[in-house]
């Protein structure tokens, strides 16, 4: 069992008797063996004590003038903490026994008591109370682990099912900001040539790390990074040189993990995320989650690589960022106050993807879409994904748009091309966002509304299974 020495930090007990000498032994005995004593004679004293600061154990007399050794415990339960509460008493009676069970005293001890008793009966409650500690940190690691990997499971099939790769990188550093509380956070990467660079930085308004971190030379900072694995480089393993590299006049780091990205054998790039000075510290959770993640993002970092430093968009027929990004800009040429944009998931036969008869379904739907709403414009992201743009319409009525589309497809499933064998049943998902209002930045209005979409395909696919699962019951 955990001693005083063994404990995290030094355990605070507080003793309370109206009786000096009582209080005078038990805080020799006890701070003796380690433990931090808080003495009271008063039990006023000790109540405000009580009331106001962290305690471990209370140890207290139960029979008192104006305050009982019942109202300190009754003080203590009222707080909701997990201090314990060990009552000491020649006076003891039934009411105060069954008081004490109804509001979880630890212990009696009957005076006169030996001290070397007393020490065995604080030790044993504090093992308990050190015990459940850690296995409530550990529920609470293990609950907040499973969330963080649930949200790195997500960001993971947006890579994957997004054609995009610049949008789904900058999703992906949005996510681990607002998801997993990283919110310094840079992907770097290696060309094709040897040369690497910042591809994507994600920092707060009004950090200069952006600018900073397009100055390092990552390509001899990369040399003085450990190991093959995900690491936590702070100033007291060897980091020191590293962080002030990164770190500029106006803002210092004092940690920083580096995730690399490797793919058959070759160094692609790394993730980093940075700890500001007086930040929250970095866990060994977010680096075990960034290596993970360095390592789902890994294939597509590798089949992204262009020429150049930066990756390149690799979209089927075009690209969602630039067209968005143009029709903004022609927006507010045009004067136009919003533009209502859906993203829309189709479920058609894989065999028509590379086959002539793609290009006459997309025609098809195009006129579908068409005949509901004139100024509605279309542009296919991929084989099975396309991106409505209503100009100046709200997200109600772009919703009200789409789910007419939706309706009219599933019922005219039939009356479209129809490709090779594998055939599946109609299906179409969507989900929309409003510039400016969502966001005025065309990346992160595309992450927002391949987030939400996502988001629909998920309960769709939860829907169908339990809809599957009930059917074979």
């Amino acid at each position: 069992m955990p001693g005083a020495e063994s404990l995290d930090t030094q355990v605070r007990i507080l003793v309370i008797d109206d009786e000096k000498f009582i209080v005078e032994a038990i805080s020799q005995h006890l701070t003796a063996l380690g433990y931090e004593i808080l003495p009271f004679i008063d039990p006023a004293e000790a109540l405000e004590v009580i009331k106001a600061e962290e305690i471990d154990l209370v140890l207290t007399d139960l029979r008192m003038p104006d305050i009982s050794g019942m109202d300190i415990t009754r003080a203590v339960h009222d707080r909701g903490s997990d201090t314990r509460v060990i009552i000491l008493t020649g006076y003891a009676t039934l009411d105060s026994a069954i008081e004490s069970v109804h509001l979880q005293v630890y212990a009696y001890l009957h005076k006169p008591f030996d001290l070397r008793q007393l020490g065995q009966v604080v030790e044993q409650a504090l093992t308990e109370q050190y015990l459940e500690r850690e296995n409530r940190e550990l529920y609470e690691t293990v609950h907040s682990l499973l969330k963080d990997m649930t949200t790195l499971h997500d960001i993971s099939r947006l890579i994957y099912d997004t054609d995009d790769f610049d949008m789904a990188i900058e999703f992906a550093l949005d996510t681990l900001a607002i998801g997993l509380g990283m919110t310094h956070s840079a992907l770097i990467l290696r060309s094709a040539d040897g040369v690497f660079s910042p591809a994507k930085v994600n920092m707060p308004a009004g950090s200069p790390a952006e600018a900073k971190l397009a100055k390092v030379n990552w390509a001899a900072l990369a040399e003085r990074v450990p190991g093959p694995d995900a690491i936590k480089l702070d100033r007291e393993n060897g980091g020191a040189d590293i962080l002030k590299t990164l770190s500029s006049k106006n803002e210092k780091f004092e940690a920083a993990l580096f995730a690399p990205i490797n793919y058959r054998e070759e160094l692609l790039g790394y993730f980093v995320v940075l700890q500001p000075a007086g930040g929250a510290a970095l866990s060994s959770d977010q680096q075990i989650l960034l290596g993970i993640l360095a390592t789902q993002l890994a294939p597509q970092v590798f089949q992204s690589r262009g020429p150049g430093p930066a990756p390149a968009g690799k979209g089927y027929l075009t690209n969602s960022r630039r067209i968005l990004d143009s029709r903004i800009e022609l927006a507010l040429e045009k004067g136009e106050q919003r533009l209502a944009l859906t993203l829309v998931r189709l479920a058609i036969p894989r065999e028509w993807h590379e086959e002539d008869d793609l290009g006459a379904f997309h025609s098809a739907v195009a006129d579908l879409v068409a005949r509901h709403e004139q100024d509605t414009e279309l542009h296919w992201l991929g084989a099975d994904t396309a991106l409505l743009i209503y100009p100046n319409a709200t997200q109600v009525e772009a919703d009200v748009t789409s789910m007419a589309i939706v309706t009219d497809y599933l019922h005219r499933g039939h009356d479209l091309p129809q490709g090779g064998p594998g055939e599946v049943e109609p299906q179409m998902l969507f989900a929309s966002a409003v510039w400016p209002s969502d966001s005025e930045s065309a990346t992160r209005l595309l992450s927002l509304v391949w987030f939400r979409l996502m988001n629909t395909i998920q309960k769709e696919a939860a829907r169908l299974a339990a809809a599957d699962a009930a059917q074979d019951d």
